[in-house]
Order: C-alpha cells, then structure tokens, then sequence
C-alpha cells in the first residue's frame, strides 16, 4: 500500500465520485493521460480517494490480490471506510502538531511580552532613579567644597559634613530599594503581603511623586492576611499602576492606596485624581500596545502584562472612573490558605 499526493486530471474525478475505483476501469477512463503511468504499476488493484472536509487530501493505491480475484463490492466499501478514517487521522495529527507549535509560540510571545515590559519599566525607572541620584551627588558636591572653606570652623563644617552623611544615606536607600525591586522573578508562589509591597514600591517613587506634589492616602485594613504570589510580580504590577496614576494625575493631584479584605479575597485599589479614562478606552484599557500616552511615552504593554499576571495568581483587575474625577485601578487576588491560622500583616 502506498499514499502518493496526484495533481493530475483524474483528481477532480476523483474528488466528484468519492467512492473507490478499480485501476483497470480508470486505465480505460485514462488511458491518454498520465495516470496511465500510475495505474500500470498497480494491476488489478484499487485506487480509492483520500477526501477530507471535500479535499482531495490524496489517493491510496493498492495492488491486486495475491489470489488474483477481483474485489468485491463489500471489499471496496470496507477499504474506502478504513481510508477515510485513516485521512481524519492523519488530519487530526497534524492539526494537533500544528496546535502545539501554536500554543508553544503563543506561550513564547507571552513570555517576551512579560521581557519587553519589564525591560521598558527598567529603562525608565534607570532614567529616574539616575536623576534621583544626580540631585543627593549634586548637595554632596557642594557641601565638600563649603567643608574646604569652613576647614577653620569645625562647628561649620559639622553641619556640612551631616548633611553629606544624610545625603549619602539618601542614596544607599535609592540603591537598596532598586536592587530589592530589580531581583530575578521567582516563579514559586509563597505567602505575601500586599501592603509591605505596596509600601515598598511607593518608596520607590516617592521623589518622583514629591516632584509633581502629588500626595499619597494610603487606607489599608488594620489586619490584612496573607496572598499567595510571587512579590516581584506583584511588585511589577503595582509599579506600573502607580507610575501610570502618576503620570495622568496632574501637579497638586492626589493618590489614594486602599488595601482592604473583601469575602475570600484581598482588595488593592489604586486610585488617582486626574482627568480619568474615556469612555470608548475602558474596554481596550488591558490590549497589548494600546496606549492613550503621547507618543513614544509609553509601550502600551504595562496594563496587558498586569492583566497577565494577575490573572497568573488566580485574580482580576478592573479599570473604572470616579465619580469625582480620576481613574481606579482595583485588583483582586485570592486570600492564601492558612489552615485557620490568625492572619494579621
């Protein structure tokens, strides 16, 4: 038995009767053509369609019986059933194969996706932390210079040189709260609290929301439990939404953290005061690439990678306007299982 692909001008008689023909009978049928090349190498044999979903996927020759007696009607309806349960099976494996590489190089583009944001964040956050560090080394400079004039006044240069020191720690604590943020992503998922994280990453812009005088509420429950999650995620999402209420929430605005328990679930809603989200954006708020910052100011991936992250934890985010003005960020992420443990943060 062979399985040949024919793109020949039998293929369309084939593909109209569907049903098995002998090669004698086709021979006669063809004789002028160059099926006859084909069919002479299969005396006395069958060749029967391979159809799929009405394609002629193929044709399956078969040569005569060894007995030499000519198939029968029963013969020729039990092998054009067989043949075409060997085409859905065939057909079957390969749309599972071609399956496969599609989720494979969905998961990939995901998984770039994740990169690409994150390296963007890291960008951005290197251009502020840079300019954060310029300010501390800039007052350090100066007051080093004064400490040479005030070399005969140490009293002078005490006070100059404290200031240097609180600088100097200024910057320790910039560094230290980068290299806390900036660590490998662990892809394990341990018992977190969101409010530490949420504390560290504000402390993380904090100079940057001082700049533009925007001032932080922050309403968390006296005692929240515990998610289950991976921190460097969370911290990744959180930074993104704050940084983007930032960035909407014009000087002299306000920023509202609320972190509250709500049923099974831990609530964290960051909210802000500037001209909110139009309306025919809310739907496409989470859309890969889709942005309502000015060009070249944002990727338009921060939102879609929040969303996949916190659907990862088993969660939901939510966009909506304020009544009063702003926009509202709200996530919700499973409370962790703790085998009836108090849970305080």
């Amino acid at each position: 038995i062979r399985a040949i692909r024919l793109e020949i001008p039998s293929a369309a008689f084939h593909l109209n009767e569907t049903k098995p023909y002998t090669t004698a009978d086709l021979g006669r049928r063809f004789a002028d053509g160059p099926e006859r090349i084909v069919l002479a190498a299969f005396p006395g044999g069958l060749a029967i369609p391979l159809i799929f979903q009405a394609q002629l996927k193929g044709i399956l020759f078969l040569g005569g019986k060894v007995s030499g007696i000519p198939f029968a009607t029963d013969d020729m309806d039990f092998l054009s059933t067989l043949a075409n349960q060997f085409v859905v099976a065939v057909e079957n494996a390969r749309l599972y194969e071609s399956e496969k590489r599609a989720l494979a190089e969905l998961r990939e583009a995901q998984r770039q996706l994740v990169l690409t944001e994150r390296l963007a964040a890291i960008g951005e956050l290197s251009a502020k932390i840079a300019h954060e560090v310029n300010n501390p080394l800039s007052i350090i400079s100066n007051y080093l210079h004064l400490c040479e004039r005030t070399l005969n006044d140490p009293e002078t240069s005490r006070r100059h040189l404290d200031v240097v020191r609180q600088e100097l720690a200024r910057i320790a604590r910039i560094v230290r709260q980068l290299l806390d943020f900036h660590r490998p992503p662990k892809s394990e998922r341990i018992e977190v609290q969101t409010a530490d994280i949420m504390d560290n990453v504000l402390g993380l812009v904090e100079y940057q929301l001082q700049q533009k005088h925007i001032s932080v509420s922050r309403r968390y429950d006296d005692s929240l439990p515990p998610v289950m999650g991976s921190s460097e995620q969370l911290k990744q999402v959180f930074l993104n939404l704050v940084i983007n209420a930032r960035d909407f929430t014009p000087d002299g605005g306000r920023l509202t953290i609320e972190i509250k328990k709500v049923d099974t679930y831990v609530r964290i809603a960051v909210c802000d005061s500037g001209s909110g989200i139009a309306d025919e954006h809310l739907p496409r708020i989470f859309e890969p690439f889709f942005t309502t910052k000015e060009d070249g100011a944002g990727t338009g991936l921060g939102l879609s990678v929040c969303y996949g992250i916190v659907s990862e934890h088993g969660g939901r985010i939510e966009a909506s306007n304020l009544p009063e003005g702003g926009s509202c960020f709200a996530i919700t992420l499973p409370v962790a299982e703790t085998d009836g443990k108090d849970l305080i943060r």
